[in-house]
């Protein structure tokens, strides 16, 4: 079906928009935005058609009216490319982050003062199920001072250090205060 006059002229006007927040995107969302013209187009045919089978199959539309393009720009633009921006926003965070924000995440929802990491990754699972996973997310909690190490070695030989860890006061103060 053609686009009347109008519904071109802001049809085209937002796939330039588009191109341009392209070329500032990377990976999977820029990949979307290749794709919301021709989602823009499938959208505006929707009401149309509607409108039509409202109306008694009376007459089938033969164009796609302004009003019903800049209602298919604002569905995209003001739902479906914000969503795509917050599941394709976290995905392009490099998987060692996105292991911290799992055990940070754990952090705040279970507000531990001490814990053992490789317990708590047992209890977690999912990225941090691999124990050579749960390393750079302490490292980077250490770093964020979320927690300290607290390991002891157990017995009067040597031998390794658990792998305890104690949370930052503060933010369990903060969290109960909330």
């Amino acid at each position: 079906m053609p686009l009347s006059e109008a519904a071109a002229a802001q049809f085209k006007a937002y796939v330039v928009e588009i191109r341009v927040r392209a070329k500032s995107a990377s990976g999977l969302l820029n990949g979307a935005l290749g794709k919301v013209p021709g989602h823009v187009l499938r959208l505006a045919l929707v009401p149309e058609y509607l409108g039509w089978s409202e109306a008694g199959f009376r007459t089938e539309p033969v164009k796609i009216g302004e009003a019903t393009m800049l209602s298919a720009i604002g569905l995209v633009d003001g739902y479906f490319l914000p969503m795509a921006r917050r599941v394709f926003g976290e995905a392009a965070i490099p998987e060692q982050d996105r292991r911290a924000m799992l055990l940070a995440r754990w952090i705040d929802e279970t507000k531990p003062a001490r814990f053992n990491a490789r317990d708590t990754r047992r209890s977690i699972g999912g990225l941090l199920r691999d124990p050579r996973h749960m390393e750079h997310p302490c490292e980077a909690l250490v770093q964020a001072a979320w927690i300290r190490p607290a390991g002891v070695r157990v017995g009067p030989r040597a031998g390794r250090i658990s792998s305890d860890y104690e949370v930052n006061p503060t933010l369990l103060a903060t969290a109960r205060a909330a």
